[in-house]
């Protein structure tokens, strides 16, 4: 049997059970000592104590060895433990509720069989050591007879098992539904999002190297495969070191490459103007459609090649810059003004001066350069009714072409130069019989600001003077300010981390292929399985595709159902009047109760006493009244106490009784 001291302190007054107590200590002396040594006898135990320590000091005195004591548990002891502090697995939870383990149901048995011990135990106060108390558990007990008990504590197990389990399901259904909601937010949808990023990238990129190499090469003979991807290496080349320095974007590089490709551009030709049209995109703010038509319109009506092509951009973007004649502008009315104006021997220099001349003056581009076109002509062949007109005031218009050779710009100055001094009203009928009535009042505009010492000309005249070194340093500085804003830098970041993707998007999409592939051979292989494996293979797909969200899901019904599993077995127990104890007997459990419930008991028995001694008391007050009235009665000192108290002023005549060594009561 085991021996277990607890020291329970409690303040009161025993002194009624003093005498029990004492009568008590010799029989409790002699039970410890007929218990000592397990049973065994004094000499024995003497002796193997004896034994023990000879052994302790033996193995102590080497220096090799230390000691300690140490109480092993058993397999039951820890169970139980586990049970009531929520340590046990969820299987072993179900195991427990279910009764479909073999294993857990006789760790169940087994550990109610403990806790009938530990109710059939026998409690000993410890006289020696005020508050201390024996526990003697029996090693074994009658199944049969203490049945009920056994039951009761399996129920016991079986409550605490179904309470603790769903506390557990609700803390491992939290815990799963945080790991799938992480998973699924910080690494699902990331990885996604930056895969659909990248696979877009490449997939719209493509598209236009596709469509370059479908476009390039010249005549019948189809390029090389070694050609082709040399163009695609140079263009995405081309591409990356734009988005890099402009912030331009790679796919709208390729599709200005592709568009020049189908105009029959290749090789340095192509990459150079490729560069050129995205830069005057980038100056201009203008779309890549209309760049490429100025530069298509630049290289083929004025015949450039790619060092002019270069200074002429640099030249709009200085008119531009210095005049209110807009880039869009000078790219919309070069294409319609400049075969002529190339054809008279005249140069995008002089183009774009009389376009300032024109929207110096309000004229629309459109308008502008269909007016230069009509003027031109009309200047290299007069009408007759023109030269008449123009004759009557000693103007010879009909050799002002023959003397310039056709210089536009020259002949508008000799024209501008006839008609100086005539008086407006003359002009303006001169005008209108060489130009038309529709074209006068834009020719008009022209031949006013053309040179005019305070119009915007005289500056675009200026820029034709300047050197291609000078124009090149306004065209970087102006480049330099847009890429260098807090918008430019953030572009150009933009668009050289897209470039960067590129070749992310191409391993994807390839991977994605071979997986396609083999997802098409895997598929024809599906269609001849068996549907149950079929439904099978379609699950697991599914399943691992749907992991984070499933994860967060399994989570959240887990926690919902472990609260309905609790809700139900509270409700249960609310209806039955069946309640949890909530832990375990222990020989200091016990030893407590007993304690508890003794002090109880002898606080009720001290309250009886007092009540009896009362009473007795009372009656004992009433016979030494009743002995004192007689007395008086019989001596005649009853009217003297009438007096007495009448001239004391107590009540029915009467001097009350006070026994002595007591206090007046009521």
């Amino acid at each position: 049997m085991a021996r277990v001291e607890l020291n329970i302190v409690a303040l009161g007054d025993f002194s009624s059970i003093n005498t029990q107590i004492k009568s008590l200590q010799v029989q409790i002396d002699l039970l410890n000592k007929s218990v000592a040594g397990v049973g065994l006898g004094t000499n024995l135990t003497k002796d193997l104590n004896s034994a023990a320590a000879a052994f302790k000091n033996t193995m102590l005195s080497t220096g090799a060895f230390t000691h300690s004591t140490v109480q092993l548990t058993t397999e039951t002891t820890k169970f139980g433990k586990a049970l009531v502090e929520g340590k046990l697995a969820l299987s072993q939870y179900y195991n427990i509720v279910t009764g479909k383990s073999g294993a857990a149901t006789n760790s169940v048995k087994a550990l109610a069989l403990e806790q009938t011990k530990l109710q059939n135990s026998v409690i000993m106060a410890d006289p020696t050591k005020k508050g201390f108390y024996s526990v003697f558990t029996p090693s074994t007990i009658n199944k049969v007879t203490d049945a009920t008990k056994i039951a009761a504590n399996e129920q016991n197990i079986y409550n605490l098992a179904v309470e603790n389990g769903s506390k557990a399901l609700i803390n491992w259904g939290k815990n799963t539904q945080w790991a799938g909601r992480q998973l699924t937010v910080g690494l699902t949808v990331p990885i996604m999002l930056f895969g659909s990023q990248a696979t877009q990238v490449f997939k719209d990129v493509n598209e236009q190297i596709v469509r370059l190499q479908k476009v390039y090469g010249t005549g019948l003979t189809q390029p090389s495969k070694q050609a082709l991807e040399a163009i695609k290496n140079q263009t995405l080349g081309l591409a990356k070191e734009l988005a890099s320095s402009m912030g331009i974007s790679v796919k709208d590089t390729a599709s200005m490459a592709a568009d020049l490709a189908a105009t029959g551009k290749t090789g340095t030709d192509l990459i150079v103007a490729t560069r050129e049209a995205m830069r005057l995109s980038k100056l201009g703010e203008m779309d890549t459609q209309q760049a490429m038509q100025t530069t298509i319109s630049l290289q083929n009506v004025y015949k450039l090649n790619t060092t002019q092509l270069s200074e002429a951009i640099n030249f709009l973007n200085a008119v531009e810059n210095q005049t209110s004649t807009s880039l869009q502008d000078l790219a919309a009315g070069i294409p319609k003004v400049g075969p002529i104006v190339q054809q008279l021997g005249g140069s995008f220099k002089d183009t774009a001066v009389m376009m300032v001349a024109m929207k110096e003056a309000g004229v629309p581009a459109a308008q502008s350069a269909n007016a230069i076109k009509s003027a031109l002509a009309s200047l290299i062949n007069p009408t007759k009714a023109a030269k008449d007109a123009f004759a009557a005031y000693n103007i010879n218009v009909g050799a002002i072409a023959t003397k310039e050779k056709g210089n536009p710009i020259k002949m508008i100055m000799d024209l501008q130069a006839a008609l100086k001094g005539l008086a407006p009203l003359a002009q303006s009928q001169l005008i209108e019989k060489l130009f038309g009535k529709f074209q006068e009042a834009r020719i008009q505009a022209l031949i006013t600001n053309l040179g005019a010492a305070n119009s915007q000309t005289k500056t675009a005249f200026d820029l034709m003077n300047a050197s291609s070194s000078q124009l090149a340093s306004v065209a970087a500085g102006e480049m330099k300010t847009a890429t260098e804003s807090t918008t430019g830098k953030y572009q150009r970041a933009l668009e050289t981390f897209k470039a960067d993707l590129i070749p992310v998007g191409q391993k994807i999409l390839e991977i994605t292929t071979t997986l396609m592939n083999f997802g098409n051979t895997v598929a024809k292989i599906f269609g001849g399985l068996p549907g149950p494996i079929k439904s099978l293979l379609g699950i697991a797909v599914i399943g691992t595709v749907l992991a984070g969200p499933i994860i967060m899901l399994t989570g959240l019904m887990a926690n919902f159902l472990g609260y309905i599993v609790k809700t139900v077995f509270n409700l249960k127990q609310l209806a039955t009047g069946g309640r949890t104890l909530g832990q375990l007997l222990t020989p200091e459990l016990i030893a407590s109760q007993n304690a508890a419930e003794l002090f109880s008991k002898g606080i009720l028995g001290d309250v009886g006493a007092v009540d009896l001694l009362n009473q007795a008391i009372k009656n004992l007050t009433i016979s030494m009244e009743g002995l004192v009235s007689s007395m008086n009665a019989g001596t005649g000192i009853a009217g003297i106490e009438s007096v007495i108290a009448a001239e004391a002023g107590l009540a029915g005549g009467k001097i009350p009784f006070k026994a002595p060594g007591f206090a007046k009561g009521g």
